[in-house]
């Protein structure tokens, strides 16, 4: 099986690009046939869309094109993890929807795929549950804007805050971070979003990765076949490397 991994999209925010995701999944196929891979499945890892950032009514107006091309296409073949920026989706959709869910279990190949807010909740927020910071999440989903402005203002100075506290060894504390979140899956690979950049751990011979956004405009593909390697796909630069072997 190879997974199309599409990871922090964030429609609707202002940074995110303008590739829609049935372009973005052409494009990946093209790149991938080019280098001589295909994907089966694709898997929207979380956060596809930022309703903290812009008001449901107006991203659903907006990003109507991207909305529909996961309702029609949320199936077996097309599977969408939940973020904590597109919360309230899970909540709307997951009753109708069989794979619009919290986390991805490949059983067979001993792969998990999550969003990973749940770092925030172990780094940021301890001893705050992850019911509790999902209700947060999805009360930013569901605020207005300019409350929502408000709210991502003293959100971004409080995690300025926390980035000059850890100084120098923040990079080292979130592979530790990734390494304790990736021991609640323990015996499985895990691959995750959320980051916004690449970040890698081992554990008991098997891996945790973060993943780059797609805002930025990366995908990856993941075979679960041999040695399972993950290929990062650039989509500006149209190009396609192994980035690491899962265990």
């Amino acid at each position: 099986m190879n997974y199309l991994i599409i990871t922090d999209s964030h429609y609707g925010w202002k940074k995110a690009n303008t590739l829609d995701l049935d372009v973005t999944v052409s494009l990946a196929d093209n790149i991938l046939l080019k280098n001589g891979e295909k994907f089966d499945k694709v898997i929207l890892l979380g956060d596809t869309f930022d309703l903290w950032r812009r008001s449901m009514d107006i991203l659903f107006r907006e990003q109507s094109k991207n909305f529909s091309y996961v309702l029609d296409n949320l199936d077996d073949d097309l599977i969408y993890v939940i973020g904590n920026h597109d919360f309230a989706l899970y909540k709307m959709l997951c009753n109708q929807y069989e794979y619009c869910i919290k986390t991805y279990v490949d059983d067979k190949s001993n792969i998990v795929f999550n969003h990973g807010y749940l770092y925030d909740v172990i780094y940021e927020f301890s001893p705050l549950g992850v019911k509790d910071y999902e209700d947060f999440a999805l009360e930013m989903c569901y605020t207005k804007e300019t409350i929502k402005d408000v709210l991502k203002s003293l959100w971004n100075t409080y995690i300025r805050m926390k980035l000059s506290n850890h100084g120098d060894k923040r990079k080292d504390d979130e592979l530790w971070y990734i390494l304790n979140y990736a021991l609640v899956y323990e015996g499985k690979n895990v691959v995750i979003g959320h980051f916004h950049r690449y970040n890698s751990a081992y554990f008991k011979s098997k891996t945790a990765v973060s993943l780059l956004p797609h805002c930025k405009g990366y995908v990856y593909m993941l075979s679960t076949s041999g040695e399972m390697p993950l290929y990062e796909i650039n989509l500006y630069k149209r190009t396609c490397k192994i980035t690491t072997v899962l265990h």
